[in-house]
């Protein structure tokens, strides 16, 4: 997606280029929860003019029985490379900001998810469970800001809260311009919050098998394990 998009409001993230892959589902193991969060130091100091990191996850798990992630969410120094994913995989799931974007990802994608699990095959079916999840969000190709009042720029908070509901099984609700998955970038849809709706249909997918939203690649990683990209 180009500046000139999101100045029209388009979509957040376009899925031309990603494999029909609606085959493939995840799961976090319960005993995932809380999942511990690292997010880079440049998403402290870029991004959350919004307030707390805590206070943007704790949206979604304000009608939950249990915290989903682990407090205090902790940051450290942006010391990876930034174009090899796998320096990421470190058994914490992280937030991130990529300002060289990856050579094996479209660069049309606002933010994308690489997921690392183990892949099963029930009846035909692809199946990851989960152990980590990394969220990178495209700074090299589009302009987001935390301010909210910037209509030139995607508002960051917003991107991260609908990433981490991708993150956690949730899927776009194109028909709620309140909701935190609505997929639509408007001047009306700026506030990074997610509604009862949104915790009901959370409740819901946590016990579910949910499809990847859009696969773009799946590649095979030590230790038996994979790793799966996913766009949003």
């Amino acid at each position: 997606m180009t500046k000139l998009a999101c100045l029209f409001g388009l979509v957040l993230s376009f899925a031309t280029s990603a494999i029909a892959q609606s085959d493939i589902s995840f799961r976090w193991p319960k005993s995932s929860f809380p999942v511990r969060v690292v997010v880079d130091q440049s998403i402290e100091t870029e991004v959350w003019g919004y307030g707390p990191a805590e206070s943007l996850f704790q949206e979604w798990h304000r009608d939950t029985r249990a915290p989903l992630f682990q407090y205090p969410i902790t940051s450290r120094p942006d010391t990876r490379s930034s174009t090899n994913v796998r320096t990421y995989v470190d058994g914490t799931n992280g937030v991130h900001i990529s300002r060289t974007w990856f050579p094996e990802v479209n660069p049309n994608f606002l933010s994308v998810v690489y997921y690392v699990g183990t892949m099963q095959i029930i009846n035909g079916r692809r199946f990851v469970w989960v152990r980590e999840a990394d969220i990178f969000l495209n700074y090299r190709f589009f302009r987001m800001s935390s301010d909210s009042t910037d209509m030139l720029a995607y508002y960051t908070p917003r991107v991260v809260l609908r990433a981490l509901g991708h993150v956690l099984g949730m899927v776009d609700d194109p028909h709620r311009i309140d909701s935190a998955m609505y997929p639509y970038f408007t001047t009306a849809s700026k506030e990074a919050k997610s509604t009862d709706t949104d915790l009901w249909a959370l409740n819901n997918v946590l016990t579910t098998d949910t499809p990847f939203k859009s696969v773009l690649k799946i590649e095979n990683l030590p230790g038996g394990e994979v790793g799966v990209w996913s766009a949003y």
